[in-house]
């Protein structure tokens, strides 16, 4: 029984307080109005000016504009209400205004904070500059302001009678345009949800909802001492803790969730966004495959045919082609498969291949190019028994990309070699040209996406990605070693054995 009291105590221990905080000041209304009154508004003041100040120091990191102009707008809303205070009736601070001047100076400030909540939706998902926007509620406050004390033509609120008072048309019309404002607000907000913390979301909807219905009490007022006007402070208070929990507890408990949640919700269409480029990268290239597909028989079926009904140039020609449609199946292969193994939708499946055979496999697909540009190649291989744990069509490919990147850069009459050779548990494979070299800068870059050395022959980037991407997804590495004007070494290795279990 007393443990069951005790968690319901812990609970809803907030509720309990809260109840207990509204009853203390309520029988401090017995004593002195002024007294309660008093106390309600420095609750509200220091509220608004725990969220002005947990706003402003953090708007560089605040991504939802309307959670920074509300902190911005309670700056002047909590100085408003200060003069408001010191202004009631009975405080004897401002000699010579009676009642009316903290009525027009509690319009003021409840008339800012409507127009807050009215556009503080329409600004989601925008860019906030907080300095233009603190002068501008700066320009707004001073010029009310002085339209009081200064010029005399803010219109009359509360009319003074002997005995009481009451409130003029204007203060009754006033508070149901700013009640008017706050339920748009509400509605705008409900809108824009999506961009907000559930949390979040439900204590603003709470402070706009009790924000409406105090205004609605204050319209009903004659003293500024009577019931409705003390209920209407409390739902102010009510709404102003609503408010507290919505941007500075919050704030304090879960910061990610109130600071970073647009970014989360970035995340989430960035994703969604490469989603849709690997499908649009799919299509494209089964779109290209197919008639590359039937490009490459057509020359293959032409090359069959006996030799004497081409002369040398004819064959020429023919190799040419052949050659330069495999280099573009090549490429786009790389394509789709970059994606895929980016993605890590393509199967990798490793076994014990003998090295050499991986290399012989390669040359062959580019050996018909190097001769046809005068390219030598050559092949190093430490001994015939060197086995590597990999996936063969994916090894002979990266082995395809580096030789024909190798020979693309090449001089006429140059050589490319491959070496393959065993160190410490991994079986490395050494492609080298003797071409231009690569810069340094650019080396380090050159495993990059779309990132290609300058050359006339320069491809689209993909080829060496590709190639990072296939090695690692094997448990390998690769690196590359180069010097301008000696040429260029790219080097992988690869496990020479399955991992022990």
């Amino acid at each position: 029984m007393i443990d069951r009291l005790c968690s319901t105590l812990i609970k809803y221990h907030r509720i309990y307080l809260g109840v207990f905080g509204l009853v203390a000041l309520y029988l401090t209304s017995l004593h002195s109005y002024l007294l309660f009154h008093g106390l309600a508004e420095i609750f509200t003041i220091a509220v608004a000016a725990s969220i002005f100040f947990v706003a402003w120091n953090a708007r560089q990191l605040y991504d939802n504009p309307y959670l920074l102009l509300l902190g911005i707008a309670c700056l002047f809303v909590g100085c408003i209400s200060a003069v408001h205070t010191l202004a009631y009736k009975g405080m004897g601070v401002f000699q010579g205004y009676g009642t009316n001047l903290s009525i027009q100076l509690w319009v003021i400030d409840r008339g800012l904070l409507g127009v807050t909540f009215l556009i503080a939706p329409l600004l989601v998902g925008k860019k906030l500059r907080a300095d233009l926007v603190m002068a501008l509620y700066t320009i707004v406050a001073i010029m009310l302001l002085d339209s009081i004390f200064i010029w005399n033509i803010f219109p009359v609120c509360y009319i003074d009678k002997q005995g009481g008072g009451s409130l003029t048309l204007f203060k009754i019309i006033a508070e149901y345009v700013i009640i008017a404002m706050l339920l748009t607000g509400l509605l705008l907000l409900w809108k824009k949800r999506a961009g907000f913390d559930p949390k979040v979301f439900k204590y603003l909807a709470a402070t706009i909802i009790t924000f409406a219905v105090a205004e609605i009490f204050f319209t009903l007022y004659e003293s500024v001492y009577d019931t409705t006007n003390l209920i209407g402070h409390l739902l102010a208070i009510i709404s102003f803790y609503f408010l507290y929990r919505a941007m500075v507890e919050t704030a304090l408990e879960k910061p990610y969730s109130l600071l970073f949640r647009e970014l989360k919700q970035r995340e989430e269409e960035l994703r969604a966004a490469q989603k849709m480029q690997e499908q649009m990268t799919e299509f494209l290239v089964h779109d290209l495959r197919s008639p590359l597909t039937s490009v490459i028989s057509g020359i293959e079926t032409l090359r069959s045919w006996k030799k004497k009904e081409f002369d040398e140039t004819d064959r020429q020609l023919l190799d040419d082609a052949m050659a330069s449609s495999n280099w573009l199946m090549t490429l786009t292969n790389a394509l789709l498969d970059a994606s895929r193994l980016e993605s890590g939708r393509m199967p990798v499946q490793p076994d014990m291949h003998q090295a050499g055979e991986l290399v012989e496999a390669a040359l062959e697909q580019v050996s018909l190019w190097a001769r046809g540009i005068r390219v030598n190649l050559q092949a190093q291989i430490a001994s015939e028994s060197i086995c590597v744990y990999a996936d063969r069509a994916l090894t002979v490919r990266i082995l395809v990309n580096l030789l024909s990147n190798a020979i693309k850069y090449s001089p006429t009459d140059s050589t490319v070699s491959i070496k393959v050779k065993t160190f410490g548990g991994t079986v490395s494979f050494s492609v080298n040209d003797q071409g231009p070299g690569i810069a340094k800068v650019l080396a380090d870059k050159i495993f990059s996406e779309f990132i290609t050395a300058e050359s006339r022959n320069a491809g689209v980037g993909l080829g060496l990605h590709f190639c990072k991407l296939a090695v690692v997804a094997q448990g390998g590495r690769i690196w590359l070693d180069s010097e301008i004007g000696i040429g260029t070494t790219i080097t992988f290795s690869l496990p020479a054995e399955p991992p022990k279990a």
